[in-house]
């Protein structure tokens, strides 16, 4: 059997999956959900806002779907400044760059579902060159074989990652923020080590795009500034001006947007407002935090959207996946904490700062964000990029090209325990990809979990009605309806109801369903199976007369 250098058997092996996982990122983009965020999104796209759609919609008695899909396709009248001006007034905590790229992709390829996800599928595969390039600059005092061999294993891991193929497939700027966390550590780390003007420069571009993508780039930012006062020992060094420098031109840059937010603080704060923990136990907030921690730990990797309705031999299973998984990345933050010098200072600052600064403003505010995984991206990356390198610093001198020296007692000689183990969480993340593929809603989309099932049974109705609040929940819950369908505007008890239509249904926020359950006329009953994920999720009842 001819030699191959491990390295060169890796780069195959994540080429291979590369091309996998191009096919997966733009497979299915029209079928999965749409759920409440995307609809936002290309109401954004649109040019108009919230309070314009919901002003026109309730003026009117009687609605089709496609009086909402009017509010999330390309109009004539309106503009990218339109685009802007809606997120400047009403979601000013969102930068303008993602949406104003989605708006002029739109103006090219169009505002369909399909269409509007391909841009972020398309952005998405920008981290793989990156992160190859980022594995380059951590590894950079390694031997070229392992320095190879972690490149290729960070971007297999990358391509495999179910939790980056959610993100790769939602229009929203979450795969775009990937890529300029990516940029802007990488530009770090190549920054230190030329420190050339040029290259903090790069730096400071970066951490530009990054803020004008998402400003939660803050956390990445403080990472950072934790890692270079840990480099310089907090000393006025060539570095530490040179980094003060390079921030601070990005903030500079950032002025016109933070002005903007400041000039619609209120509605910045009330579109963040949502995340606040009502539970009054500590020992419950403990375990539901700790759940979902080591939960989206385990998803970076493997993700079979398994929940309590699951078979228990399968939660079960999954539970020892778990327990491997973070059992596995706690060894590769404290071994990238210890070979990799300056360089596994940067990965663990980037994996633990930002949690921690999170977690902090929770318990300061009541919140909680902890539990949203997208505002972490920054520790999923390092974790994904430790983990990356275990495996290269466990199989670099062993592969199927070279056979194992079995007379000594040798760093390698459980390689191929390592190689196996690599495989088998490359191949269930691919797994997992198969199961996304085939499936229409995941945790993600937890908020509209029930639409798919919500469609089908008012669209198989004669003449139905859907009595409604008009929101972003019946908008997105338009993109499945038929045309014969009908939606009523409502708020909180029962309208004039008319009498040409066979079913009546009800969709409505959780909290406004009382004033709908005392109606002497009309009784309402709710639909078996439908999942009630989030307080604020949207219910689903039957209509009859009493």
């Amino acid at each position: 059997m001819r030699n191959i250098v491990p390295s060169t058997f890796w780069k195959r092996i994540a080429l291979g999956l590369i091309v996998i996982s191009i096919i997966f990122r733009f497979s299915s983009l029209n079928t999965k959900l749409y759920w409440y965020d995307e609809a936002y999104t290309s109401l954004r796209l649109a040019g108009y806002t919230a309070t314009e759609m919901v002003a026109d919609l309730n003026t009117k008695s009687l609605l089709t779907p496609q009086d909402f899909l009017k509010y999330q396709q390309l109009n004539s009248d309106r503009h990218l400044i339109d685009t802007i001006k809606g997120l400047a007034v009403e979601e000013a905590q969102l930068p303008p760059l993602y949406f104003s790229l989605v708006r002029l992709w739109a103006q090219l390829w169009g505002s369909s579902i399909m269409a509007v996800r391909s841009l972020s599928a398309l952005l998405s595969l920008l981290s793989f060159p990156l992160i190859y390039w980022l594995m380059q600059e951590l590894c950079f005092s390694l031997t070229i074989a392992e320095k190879n061999t972690a490149s290729w294993l960070g971007v297999a891991f990358l391509a495999t990652s179910p939790y980056q193929l959610i993100y790769a497939q939602e229009a929203r700027p979450y795969g775009l923020w990937v890529a300029t966390i990516l940029l802007a550590t990488t530009c770090l780390m190549r920054a230190i080590r030329l420190g050339t003007i040029n290259s903090w420069l790069l730096y400071s571009l970066g951490l530009t795009l990054g803020l004008y993508t998402q400003l939660l780039t803050f956390l990445v930012i403080i990472a950072h500034s934790v890692f270079v006062a840990i480099k310089t020992g907090l000393y006025w060094s060539k570095i530490g001006k040179s980094y003060l420098f390079a921030v601070g031109l990005s903030l500079i840059a950032l002025i016109p947007w933070a002005i903007t937010i400041y000039f619609n603080l209120g509605s910045a704060a009330q579109a963040i407002a949502w995340r606040k923990d009502d539970s009054p136990a500590l020992a419950s907030k403990i375990i539901r935090f700790s759940s979902n921690l080591v939960g989206n730990i385990t998803r970076q990797f493997i993700d079979f959207n398994l929940g309590n309705t699951s078979p228990k031999l399968y939660l079960l299973f999954f539970a020892l996946v778990m327990l491997g998984i973070v059992s596995l990345v706690i060894y590769s933050l404290y071994l990238v904490g210890r070979e990799l010098g300056d360089q596994g200072k940067l990965v663990l600052c980037l994996a633990f700062i930002p949690w921690l600064i999170i977690v902090l403003i929770d318990l300061g505010t009541g919140n909680n964000r902890a539990s949203v995984s997208r505002y972490l991206m920054p520790c999923w990356l390092s974790i994904q990029i430790a983990v990356a390198y275990l495996f290269a610093h466990k199989i670099n001198s062993i592969h199927p090209g070279i056979k194992a020296n079995s007379f000594k007692f040798t760093p390698t000689k459980f390689a191929w325990f390592w190689q196996g183990i690599l495989s088998l969480i490359l191949c269930l993340g691919l797994l997992s990809y198969g199961t996304m593929n085939s499936t229409v809603v995941w945790w993600s989309h937890r908020l509209n979990y029930n639409n798919p099932q919500i469609a089908e049974i008012v669209n198989q109705s004669d003449r139905p009605l859907i009595l409604s609040k008009i929101d972003m929940n019946i908008v997105t819950l338009s993109h499945r309806l038929a045309d014969k369908v009908r939606i009523k505007p409502v708020e909180t008890s029962f309208p004039t109801i008319e009498s040409e239509f066979t079913d009546i249904f009800l969709y409505i926020p959780e909290e406004l369903i009382s004033g709908f359950q005392t109606n002497p006329n009309y009784q309402i009953q709710p639909f078996p199976n439908m999942r009630i994920v989030e307080p604020y999720s949207p219910s689903f009842w039957k209509v009859s007369k009493r």
